[in-house]
């Protein structure tokens, strides 16, 4: 029963919702029609005639089905079906009865269809007619809604329609009545009017989302309120960049104008074209000029009845330039009539001209004429237009027949009288025109009255008129009639009287006091003149106006303008004025120590996209170069207020503001530059990047590249939102507006992104950077210096890629146009550019072996980079250096030329105190690499300039790099025994020691070790004896590395050895040049020979034999060697280390030279005794120096020979007396007291031990002679690669924590037997741990180079070899300094 009784009232709730859908037709309609008539502001007008259109189709569709479905629940309930039928058929329409029934049966069809799984039996048979509404819903569908719910939801629905319909018809309505000229001038508002009428209906059209849902409205009806209500959330109303600041830039000039500081065709007339342009309005023409100063009257008048002065004086004003911009361009083409015309005028003398009736009428008394002024006005100041001037049609005839009336008085016939009824008109005409002159001669007079400043220089007329514009532009015989209606000059009139005091009045431009202390005034219209005429003169002005105006207190009375006024345009002008007092950085601090950046970032949330803007730029100066000012904008919210300014697309000017601003808080900002992304602006930037204008695409490539240059976290985020793309079509100019500077901005952000981020780097070469950079390089590219510099930059950053640079390898015509761009750019001369081409030169000729180093010589690229380490600048002869140093890495043929161009006496220049740290480091890695042979005597010119002193001088007082760098040249210098007294009187032998000293970094401590050993690979004289004692226990703990504390003799370094107790965690690359440097002493000089072997070396080179590295295991087992050589105490200091089982493994699984000093190192053990030759047999080493003894390397083959002879001479010797490895015999006992006593005497024997059993030699087999200690470095990426075939190789190795093998000769038969006849082979099959020339893994320092070591070149002589020190090649990523632009 309760059903029964509220179906009723459901009814009449559908009639209701019928009766507003209808109006909402209608509404639609009455849109629509009045869109397609109205001229102005007509895009945006017909884009929301449209969606209304959409709405129209979606009602139109709907309302019947709603109709239908209240008639049919009501027939089911038995309350009045019928009747409230019959009650609803009359908001009806006839002709749509049709589709409602066809809607009504075809809705019924789709929600039976959507329940298939209902039980029969939940419904009566005779209700499946009605199935649709009183059905229970299949499991997981939701419940349908009941009638009463859905007719709610609709009429609810149509409702919120009808209203947001009533607001767009209004907002169309306005537009019509509205000046084309007054929509160019508040087009901000009208876009945020049309913003909000499409939202407005875009919320309204949810309200059908209920029917949707429940299944009421068929399909396409459901997608298209979809559709459109999506339409409206992405719609975007039309608004020009000029719209923008227009009416700020005229409210400026207006006021200037206004206080005699510019001329009208000078400041105002511009911008009042450039406005009647945007408004399609011909100049030429006066038949809009009635209507088009009405509504800019009407406007002014409703500014002051919103008590707004500043809007009303703009409209009075512009309304008043553009009656004398028109009257200026009348009467420029009444004086150029044919001459014809005027002798025809002069022939009639019944006729007089308009200008003479002008001249009677202007002599009319003014009361008179303000008395007919006040009476055609309704109201004091406004004047009401007449019914005519209600549309633009109806002013045009009125325009018409104006121009008419003037063609008539000027061209009648010479021999017509004229009717009354012309006189008449004649006589009407020429009071118009003195009306006008009168208005006209009012304005001037405000204008000459407001300002005791003295008019502008060329003002003055020779008539001695007290307005000589207004007789130029009005009465200088060229006007014959008043383009305006008789109502709108009376209306203009009443609204120029002069009532009560003028605010401008008595305010002087020229004195600093009167406007500062107009900042105080009442009026606001004083305090807009005042901040306008403080930005003019801090702009135009020097230091001197700056300080004025500082000193009289203008910065805090600004201040409290802005936080007082609520008017948008006042509160921009004052932003304006803080933006140009920033430029000054003294400024800046003072700024904001006075509590600008609070007020500014609250204006940047207000509704004014002009204030926002200004605020914006402000901003943008007061944070350049100042990390307080950046923290305190963030902390105010400055951030996000600019991040949500990015997504105004139709604001394009505020955008371009906000990018810049963004951009200058994220320069050299790591915490701004977190917080930028944290507010989610990248995404935006990238927005603006794909829609944005050409300078706001700009300024968001400058924000990207400042926010990417040290955060990887950035570059990634950039990918991710897709600015890769976009950028690199910019830099390749694709869009029609990329001009130079936006490519060279993407190249540089590009560049940024780049750097040392591989993933960044793959996406930029994929999108097809590289055609692009290589284009822009070339001079026929077409691009600028800048733009050509910031493309070497990106070649730079991409070529640290080992993909890139084998990329550009293969395609020799893109590395050939690389090369010439680059090259182009070091001809030029410029500093700048000169430093992006040698690093862009630097790193594509990084890497191990890289063609493009030949490639890039052979161009001439020498010579010029040789020139560059003359340029003033540091940075530009850093570039240069480090680019010589990649290209003499490992090419002989390029150090020669870079000799012969003369660099040596340059980079020796380079070294001076007083170049920068990082230009010393380079110079002396490029002078190291030039060092590694003398061809050209290249290490005489370098000894001869001066670079002992200086070299030595950096490994004083140079960063760890620069020591670094600095050993590695006196260490290949070194290797010339002529250069090493120089290098020991300059005192580099204590500083070796020095950087040997636990705490130095590992690649010191290797550098010092290598240098260390080739200072002492000749001989060791009197000077260098007691600093090579000191050496030994250092150089074992580099050795032992970690771990190392309680070594024997470890203390016993003297002061210069800190031991090893405390050894640092040394690379590989030190360990291996530890172990050649005590190769080198124990050679030199037995009693340092003593000391190795009582330090406990023998212990730590054994660890090292158990090394993966290959390099490693061969100078361990070399140093082992060269220990046991000829020496008691040396042969048990090895075999007590339990050297023999590892020494038997290299025999199998080492390389070529490891497997020669294995076997030598074990002939010299057979002589220890018979304990060491059984561990030998058990060891299995038999069996594989038999096998070497067929091996092609005769040096492998001689070695292995002697090893068997030794054993088997001193296995037939008597086995009865001790061995040295049970109990050490008298003769090491002496030995070591000898040595013992030779340390602390300070002077060294070079007389050996008691004679000592040793074997017979074969051939001229001999033991070797001292080895210098080579040091490569190389590339990072070169170093990763070596570092996985290192460690790949190296699991078929000893692990390096395993027992030493113990089995007796079965334990190694069966690798043996799959060994030997590979080992056999020589060099090319030497073992499977490691093959001749694997690459060794690196080892990494603070600096970031990347040293790994290369095999010692020897000869089959017993002689001292010198192999110099070459450091890598260094492929240097380079993140562009982030700029703050002062705007």
């Amino acid at each position: 029963m309760a059903e029964r009784t509220d179906m009723p009232a459901a009814l009449v709730a559908a009639k209701d919702a019928a009766a507003t859908a209808g109006q909402a037709l209608t509404l639609c309609s009455t849109l629509r029609r009045a869109a397609a008539d109205t001229p102005t502001c007509r895009r945006d007008c017909r884009t929301l005639s449209r969606f209304a259109g959409k709405v129209m189709l979606i009602l139109e569709a709907l309302q019947p089905l709603m109709l239908a479905k209240a008639a049919t629940a009501a027939a089911d309930c038995g309350a009045g079906g019928d009747d409230g039928a019959a009650a609803m058929a009359p908001a009806c329409s006839a002709s749509l009865a049709a589709a409602w029934s066809a809607a009504m049966v075809e809705s019924r069809h789709q929600l039976q269809a959507r329940q298939p799984f209902r039980s029969a039996q939940a419904q009566p048979a005779g209700d499946q007619q009605h199935s649709c509404l009183a059905c229970e819903p299949a499991v997981g569908e939701p419940a349908p809604l009941s009638p009463e719910a859905l007719q709610a939801a609709w009429a609810e629905a149509v409702t919120d329609i009808c209203e947001a319909l009533a607001a767009a018809a209004e907002l169309v309505a306005t537009c019509q009545g509205m000046g084309r000229l007054q929509a160019v001038m508040e087009a901000e508002e009208m876009r945020d009017r049309f913003a909000a009428a499409s939202r407005d209906l875009g919320l309204a059209l949810s309200g059908l989302q209920a029917l949707v849902a429940a299944d009421v409205a068929p399909a396409d009806v459901a997608e298209d309120v979809t559709a459109v209500q999506r339409q409206l959330g992405a719609v975007r109303f039309s608004s020009a960049t000029a719209h923008e600041q227009l009416p700020a830039q005229l409210l400026q000039a207006v006021v200037l104008h206004h206080l005699r500081r510019c001329e009208l065709e000078d400041g105002v007339a511009p911008l009042l074209r450039e406005a009647l342009r945007l408004a399609s309005l011909d100049l030429t023409s006066q038949a809009w000029l009635d209507f088009e100063v009405a509504r800019l009257r009407d406007a002014a008048a409703a500014a002051a009845r919103m008590a707004d002065p500043i809007t009303e004086f703009l409209y009075k004003q512009v309304l008043m330039c553009l009656l004398a911009l028109q009257c200026s361009t009348m009467g420029a083409a009444q004086e150029q009539r044919p001459a014809k015309r005027q002798q025809d005028q002069q022939a009639v003398p019944l006729r007089r001209p308009a200008a003479e009736l002008a001249e009677q009428a202007s002599a009319a008394p003014a009361a008179v004429l303000q008395h007919e002024a006040s009476n055609g006005s309704s109201a004091a100041g406004v004047g009401t237009p007449p019914v005519c001037a209600g549309t633009p049609q109806k002013c045009d005839s009125d325009g018409s027949s104006l121009l008419l009336a003037a063609d008539e008085v000027a061209g009648s016939g010479a021999g017509t009288a004229p009717s009354s009824a012309e006189r008449g008109r004649q006589q009407q005409q020429g009071k118009r025109a003195a009306r006008l002159q009168l208005l006209m001669n009012t304005w001037e007079e405000g204008r000459s009255s407001s300002s005791s400043a003295q008019p502008s220089p060329g003002a003055t007329a020779a008539n001695g008129t007290g307005s000589p514009q207004r007789h130029h532009l009005l009465m200088g015989g060229s006007t014959p009639h008043s383009p305006l209606s008789e109502d709108t000059l009376s209306s203009l009139m009443g609204a120029f009287q002069p009532e009560g005091e003028d605010a401008l009045r008595g305010l002087d431009p020229a004195d600093a006091g009167t406007v500062v202390a107009a900042l105080q005034a009442p009026s606001e219209l004083a305090q807009f003149a005042a901040a306008v005429l403080i930005e003019q003169r801090v702009e135009s002005g020097s230091d001197t106006d700056r300080a004025e105006l500082v000193g009289l207190g203008a910065v805090p009375k600004l201040l409290r303008v802005m936080q007082a006024s609520r008017q948008p345009l006042l509160r921009a002008s004052v932003a304006l004025c803080f933006r140009q007092l920033a430029r000054d950085g003294h400024m800046r601090q003072q700024l904001a120590a006075a509590g600008a950046i609070p007020a500014l970032s609250l204006l940047l949330q207000s509704p004014s996209s002009i204030a926002r803007q200004a605020a914006a730029r402000a901003i943008s100066n007061l944070v350049v170069n100042c990390e307080a000012n950046k923290i305190e904008a963030a902390k105010f919210g400055t951030i996000h207020s600019l991040a949500r300014m990015l997504e105004v697309p139709e604001a394009p000017l505020m955008q371009e503001a906000a990018a810049s601003a963004l951009g200058n808080l994220a320069a050299n900002s790591s915490e701004a530059q977190a917080l930028i992304a944290s507010a989610g602006a990248i995404p935006l930037l990238v927005g603006v990047l794909r829609s944005g204008t050409p300078a706001a695409k700009q300024h968001a490539t400058r924000a990207i590249r400042n926010l990417a240059g040290r955060d990887t976290s950035n570059k990634l985020r950039t990918a991710e939102a897709g600015g890769i793309p976009l950028l690199v079509a910019m830099m390749a100019g694709c869009g029609v507006n990329d001009s130079d500077a936006s490519r060279q901005a993407a190249a540089s952000a590009l560049s940024n992104i780049a750097c040392n981020c591989e993933q960044t780097q793959k996406q930029i070469v994929a999108e097809g950077a590289l055609p692009v950079v290589c284009d822009m390089l070339l001079p026929s590219g077409g691009c600028g210096m800048a733009a050509r510099e910031a493309a070497a930059w990106l070649l730079s950053n991409l070529a640290c890629s080992a993909e890139v640079r084998a990329q550009l390898a293969k395609d020799t015509l893109q590395l050939g146009a690389a090369v010439t761009g680059l090259l182009n750019l070091l001809r030029s001369g410029g500093d700048s550019a000169g430093a992006a081409a040698a690093r862009a030169i630097k790193n594509l000729s990084a890497g191990q072996s890289n063609s493009s180093k030949v490639h890039i010589a052979e161009a001439g690229a020498v010579p010029l980079l040789v020139a560059l380490l003359r340029s003033p600048k540091d940075a530009t002869r850093k570039a240069a250096a480090s680019a010589l140093w990649n290209l003499a890495y490992r090419n002989n043929s390029n150090r020669k030329a870079i000799v012969l161009a003369g660099a040596i006496p340059l980079l020796v220049q380079l070294l001076q105190p007083s170049s920068s740290e990082g230009c010393r480091q380079e110079a002396a890695r490029a002078l190291s690499n030039l060092s590694c042979n003398n061809d050209v005597d290249q290490g005489g010119q370098m000894v001869a300039a001066g670079a002992v002193p200086l070299l030595v001088d950096m490994m004083r007082t140079s960063s760890p790099a620069g020591k670094e760098a600095a050993v590695g040249a006196i260490s290949n210098l070194a290797c010339i025994r002529a250069h090493q007294q120089a290098i020991l009187e300059a005192g580099a032998a204590p500083l070796l020691l020095t950087l040997m000293q636990p705490g130095s970094s590992a690649g010191c401590m290797e550098a010092a070790a290598r240098g260390f050993g080739n200072l002492v690979c000749d001989s060791l004289s009197d000077t260098l004896r007691l600093v090579a004692y000191q050496a030994v226990p250092l150089l074992v703990g580099i050795v032992a590395g970690p771990g190392a504390a309680g070594l024997p003799g470890a203390a016993s370094g003297g002061a210069g050895g800190g031991g090893a107790a405390g050894a640092p965690s040394s690379s590989d690359g030190a360990r291996q040049a530890a172990a050649r440097a005590i190769s080198n002493l124990v050679c030199c000089d037995v009693t340092t020979q003593v000391l190795v072997a009582k330090s406990g070396a023998a212990s730590a080179l054994v660890e090292l034999c158990r090394s993966p590295n290959e390099a490693l295991r061969e100078a361990a087992a070399v140093a082992l060697w060269d220990l046991a050589y000829d020496s008691s105490l040396g042969r048990e200091a090895v075999a007590r280390a339990g050297a023999v089982p590892w020494l038997s493994q290299l025999l199998l699984f080492g390389g070529t030279g490891a497997k020669e000093a294995a076997a030598a190192c074990l002939a010299e053990l057979a002589a220890v005794g018979p304990a060491v030759q059984q561990q030998i047999r058990e060891a299995g080493a038999v069996q594989l120096l038999e096998s070497l003894q067929r091996s092609d390397v005769p040096e492998v083959a001689m070695a292995c020979t002697e090893a068997l002879r030794s054993l088997e001479v001193n296995s037939s010797r008597d086995t009865s007396r001790n061995s040295s490895v049970a109990a050490p015999p008298q003769a090491a006992a002496a030995e070591g007291a000898a040595a013992a006593r030779a340390v602390s005497s300070g002077s060294g024997s070079g007389a050996s031990g008691p004679a000592v059993p040793t074997m017979t030699r074969l051939g001229t087999w001999s033991r070797r002679g001292s080895q210098s200690i080579p040091l490569e470095q190389v590339p990072p990426e070169v170093a990763a690669a070596e570092a996985g075939a290192e460690e790949s190789a190296g699991a078929a190795a000893p692990p390096a924590g395993a027992a030493p093998p113990t089995a007796g000769p079965a334990s190694l038969e069966a690798a043996a037997a799959a060994g030997v006849a590979a080992v056999a082979m020589g060099p090319a099959n030497s073992g499977p741990l490691s093959p001749p020339g694997l690459p060794r893994p690196p080892s990494r320092d603070r600096s970031g180079l990347v040293l790994t070591p290369l095999s010692t070149a020897r000869d089959g002589q017993p002689q001292v070899q010198s192999v110099p020190l070459p450091t890598s090649p260094f492929a240097g990523d380079v993140a562009l300094p982030s700029p703050s632009l002062v705007e």
